[in-house]
């Protein structure tokens, strides 16, 4: 290729893509660059979970907790416009049933990005369980969004460290969950009101997960959401 720019069009959102370069003259070819890696980006994804089956376009069913990512007997399933995370955990330390969104999301002050669902309940037994709404970039950059019902309380976790309250509030039935990420800054809301904030070092390469989760063997989680909505800039709500 002659020029300074490419754009690859060959490309699956759900993949991360890893590229070197290298320039050559009529004296030769230097060596190659850095590799440097890049995600297709989406600005808008919906679910309200009609169908009787996750939707495999929009996700990925993954085993992920807040602490683990072992196999666990966790299950996710769709049914009656709903989906339902959820069981008895065989697993010691927070693993989770989770499913993770296909497309790769990007956040900037010009163009925010907002992450809505109605988590529609939370029930669940023993030590610990929670419902969760995560954004994801890795292992050490993250935001997890979760309701403890062991604790009765609306709280974040960000980046590996532990818990930070959003709101003390008990009720496990419906509430609509919303962060948005302007770029520099991710917002947490319970049914429109902003319970609490926290600055964040990255705002690109981000799945959105969401993930019914128990904290020992033995512990059980029920957690149901609908109506996902994601998307950049303008407001749009799923029906």
């Amino acid at each position: 290729m002659t020029g300074t720019t490419y754009t690859d069009t060959a490309v699956n959102p759900s993949n991360r893509y890893y590229y070197v370069v290298s320039a050559k003259n009529a004296l030769g070819e230097i060596g190659d660059s850095r590799e440097t890696f890049a995600s297709p980006l989406s600005t808008a994804m919906q679910d309200d979970f009609s169908g009787d089956a996750v939707d495999t376009s929009k996700w990925t069913v993954i085993h992920q907790g807040l602490r683990s990512t072992s196999a666990s007997a966790l299950t996710a399933s769709v049914a009656d416009g709903k989906l339902t995370l959820g069981g008895t955990t065989d697993i010691a330390a927070w693993a989770g049933k989770s499913l993770r969104s296909v497309p790769t999301f990007r956040a900037t002050p010009e163009a925010p990005l907002t992450v809505e669902v109605d988590r529609v309940s939370l029930d669940g037994s023993g030590t610990g369980y929670r419902s969760a709404v995560w954004l994801y970039v890795g292992p050490s950059q993250y935001i997890h969004f979760a309701q403890s019902g062991e604790f009765d309380r609306w709280v974040f976790n960000k980046d590996g460290s532990g818990d930070n309250l959003v709101w003390n509030d008990g009720d496990r039935g419906i509430h609509r969950m919303k962060m948005v990420h302007d770029g520099s800054t991710v917002k947490f809301y319970i049914d429109g009101d902003e319970r609490a904030s926290t600055p964040v070092a990255w705002n690109t390469d981000m799945k959105i997960i969401l993930t019914g989760e128990a904290c020992l063997v033995g512990d059980t989680v029920n957690a149901e959401f609908d109506n996902l909505s994601v998307y950049r800039g303008e407001t749009i709500h799923a029906e």
